[in-house]
């Protein structure tokens, strides 16, 4: 079980993008502070000192927290011995009443990619266009997505590809068919048999997939939905726990469950079902206020 100390702690950036190996790379806040600023975004590896910027089209903003209408989202993956930075950028027209029929809300929106060198920070290009799509699926799942079987999304758990490829109505079983993530070769279905369960998306690492319904009757302290967590590897139900939230993006660590619980993230002993530890986070959606209606 994780206690929740602080273990480390830097103010030189202000969302996270991706851990590689002993580095983090962030996205900086243009003036440290959220506000508006010149500039493109930075990103930066927290134990190296590196840092990199790339210049964005006019009239976008990177910036961390969203504003009313403006959204700026980043993401990292690897490549090789290099970073793959997407990003994407919407401006919206808000008024206070709805939009004619067949008018555009969007009033500018972009996207691009920058890749960057891990070692020395130096970014080798940077261009605007569609983001590059996640590594290409093997050929016998692909032809699935292709032919239209599979119509929900394609998680990636560790070793496995996942997907839902029947369900029934809300009291029957749930099949998630798997894949070799490498070869592609089928492996057996697993059967969520729990009746009444919505699925919603797997842990941050991917390895397991969260399902919810309302409890009856609620339980203590308001904890009216009960969580029931599965290995997308095995099929087998790891979890099982009472929680005052409909669904949040988690993760597994040993026996403890880490969730989003704004405006922070909670601890949960998973063997007690107690609340282990819980930290404020930046919250960076935008909440309010908006125009009046007419």
């Amino acid at each position: 079980m994780t206690p929740g100390n602080l273990k480390w702690t830097t103010s030189r950036a202000a969302k996270p993008l991706l851990p590689h190996r002993e580095v983090l790379l962030p996205q900086v806040d243009r003036r440290g502070d959220g506000s508006p600023g010149p500039g493109g975004p930075k990103t930066g590896a927290g134990t190296a000192g590196v840092e990199a910027q790339a210049e964005l089209p006019e009239g976008v903003s990177a910036s961390i927290d969203e504003s009313l209408g403006v959204s700026f989202a980043a993401s990292a993956r690897l490549d090789d011995d290099h970073v793959l930075v997407s990003w994407r950028f919407m401006r919206l027209r808000i008024r206070g009443i709805a939009p004619e029929p067949g008018e555009s809300v969007v009033r500018q929106q972009a996207s691009g990619v920058v890749r960057i060198d891990t070692r020395s920070g130096h970014v080798e290009s940077s261009r605007t266009g569609e983001v590059p799509p996640e590594p290409e699926l093997p050929e016998t799942v692909a032809r699935l997505v292709k032919s239209g079987e599979l119509r929900g999304p394609v998680w990636r758990g560790g070793a496995v590809l996942a997907a839902i490829r029947e369900r029934g109505d809300d009291t029957g079983p749930v099949i998630v068919s798997r894949w070799d993530r490498r070869t592609g070769r089928a492996l057996p279905d697993i059967t969520l048999l729990a009746a009444g369960l919505g699925l919603h998306h797997p842990s941050a690492d991917g390895r397991f997939l969260l399902a919810t319904k309302l409890a009856a009757p609620a339980g203590p302290a308001g904890a009216k939905f009960i969580w029931s967590i599965f290995s997308l590897e095995t099929g087998e139900r790891v979890a099982e726990l009472r929680n005052d939230l409909p669904e949040a993006r988690f993760l597994m660590w040993r026996s403890t469950l880490v969730h989003e619980a704004p405006p922070g993230i909670r601890a949960i002993d998973l063997d007690t079902g107690a609340e282990v530890w819980s930290r404020p986070i930046r919250d960076t959606s935008y909440r309010g206020p908006y125009p009046p209606g007419r």
